[in-house]
């Protein structure tokens, strides 16, 4: 009960701060509901502060990158900053660990920064800049998503309006969807890490569970709710053919052209895949699974930062499971 009347008080907190703080906050507001570049050009000639987001994550995939940037906007929105994040000026998978090889800012291809800023906006047209250092980001843990249904609504209200998906993505993964299941919407939803999280067991991230437990969990709640498909959301090619060859048909997935070829022998960190860092279509096939995820009645899944992605994108699923194996030591 403490818990619930904690996130509560967080809610409301953060909505007054967002939403009700002072005239510039409702100017923000009204620039978003009508895109009007002369209201945003004015709100930089009044000397708005922005909030350059940028911090070295080098081998963080791009959910690891959203849910980091998403912490550090909630400490940034709390201080009435605008939040601008930079994915140019530190070392991360999609320069290939290089922070002067970008002329673009990554983050833009797949998300919209508030309001209709960009980066370029602010470094070419504000003068009251500063960067934000994120050492210690926002409590609590963003675990508390999968089983509270307030801080999702919390989360998601954040992310829609600071860190809203590009339309283009969502049509494409729409587009995707229909393709896949036409127009079903009894979906079973499944997570399954693999790679180097098998090989590699990097310690301190939580262990994804074994194929064999999630195929008994399918197959109990199909009896249930007779799932017209399944839709597999996994990097891990040797996980997907064990789905497809138990499910067969019934199984859907939605794969990219060229495959990771991850070498389980290395045990290399999936970041540092020569397929994969610098590869931007990756990313956005990745975004467009966990957004069709997002989408599904029912979800099981690993835990990960690509899970919290889904349970942020959702409207909310019917039946969840998480498995919490703990961590590697």
């Amino acid at each position: 009960m403490k818990n619930i009347i904690k996130i509560i008080i967080i809610f409301y907190y953060f909505s007054l701060i967002v939403i009700n703080q002072n005239k510039e906050k409702k100017k923000l507001f009204e620039i978003t509901n009508n895109n009007n570049s002369q209201m945003k050009l004015n709100l930089i000639n009044e000397n708005t502060t922005f909030g350059i987001i940028a911090y070295p994550c080098k081998y963080c995939g791009l959910f690891s990158i959203f849910n980091k940037n998403l912490k550090c906007i909630l400490s940034t929105i709390e201080r009435g900053i605008i939040p601008i994040v930079d994915l140019t000026s530190e070392t991360n998978i999609f320069n290939e660990f290089n922070q002067i090889s970008l002329t673009i800012n990554p983050w833009e291809i797949y998300f919209n920064q508030p309001f209709g800023f960009s980066l370029n906006d602010i470094k070419r047209k504000s003068k009251n800049i500063i960067k934000i250092k994120c050492e210690k980001f926002y409590s609590p843990h963003f675990d508390r998503i999968y089983n509270n249904i307030l801080f999702q609504d919390f989360l998601r209200t954040i992310a829609e309006k600071y860190v809203p998906i590009k339309k283009n993505i969502i049509l494409e993964a729409e587009k995707t969807r229909i393709k896949l299941f036409g127009n079903s919407t009894n979906i079973l939803g499944i997570l399954m890490r693999g790679t180097d999280f098998i090989a590699a067991k990097p310690k301190y991230h939580n262990i994804p569970p074994d194929y064999k437990i999630v195929f008994e969990d399918i197959i109990k709640l199909d009896k249930i709710h007779k799932y017209d498909f399944f839709f597999i959301t996994t990097e891990d090619r040797v996980l997907r053919k064990k789905f497809i060859n138990k499910f067969k048909k019934k199984i859907k997935y939605f794969i990219n052209e060229n495959d990771i070829k991850y070498d389980y022998k290395n045990k290399n960190l999936l970041a540092e895949n020569s397929n994969i860092k610098g590869n931007f279509g990756f990313m956005k096939h990745y975004l467009i699974n966990i957004i069709i995820l997002s989408k599904c009645l029912d979800i099981l899944s690993a835990k990960t930062n690509g899970a919290i992605g889904a349970f942020i994108f959702s409207k909310g699923f019917r039946f969840s499971k998480v498995y919490d194996l703990g961590s590697y030591k």
